[in-house]
């Protein structure tokens, strides 16, 4: 039974004289300082650990802490599950990468080492190398193109209707 069917009772008893406003003020107040749940209490066959939940926690972790935050007083069994789930997921994440960051390093250390033992080869050419000038656009593009001949055409009012 809820707030609701409480007020309900109370004030049904109000309008048929059992009770005085002062009595019924008091007792509404009463009710809505008191903590009603608004839901029942889990039982043992609704609120079981789910490998299914894990699984879903792993692939999906913010699905996962969403269910984990909404079950986390109702239902603590699939709620530990799927949280169980997304954390292994932020774990293993998390691992990868920073092995990732160490390869890289590693790496980048042996590369460095490498290609310091190598001959020095030079980034620029040791004399000056002229650039020929061209002068004008025709010595680049020696092609003429042909002289094209613009007609005009007449239109009627048909044509120049929109489409629909």
């Amino acid at each position: 039974m809820g707030k609701y069917d409480d007020l309900e009772k109370i004030k049904t008893l109000l309008d048929q004289g059992i009770l005085t406003p002062d009595e019924y003020k008091t007792q509404k107040q009463q009710i809505m300082n008191s903590a009603y749940s608004a839901q029942p209490p889990s039982t043992a066959a609704n609120d079981a650990p789910s490998a299914g939940l894990s699984v879903l926690g792993f692939f999906f972790p913010f699905i996962g802490l969403i269910f984990f935050l909404v079950w986390q007083r109702d239902c603590p069994q699939k709620a530990r599950s799927i949280g169980k789930g997304a954390l292994i997921n932020v774990l293993v994440s998390l691992s990868l990468c920073l092995l990732f960051f160490l390869l890289v390093i590693i790496f980048g250390i042996v590369g460095a080492t490498a290609t310091s033992s190598a001959p020095a080869v030079p980034l620029y050419p040791a004399a000056p190398v002229e650039v020929p000038s061209i002068e004008t656009p025709s010595e680049v593009l020696p092609i003429e193109l042909p002289a094209i001949e613009i007609t005009p055409v007449e239109l009627s009012p048909m044509d120049a209707m929109p489409l629909m």
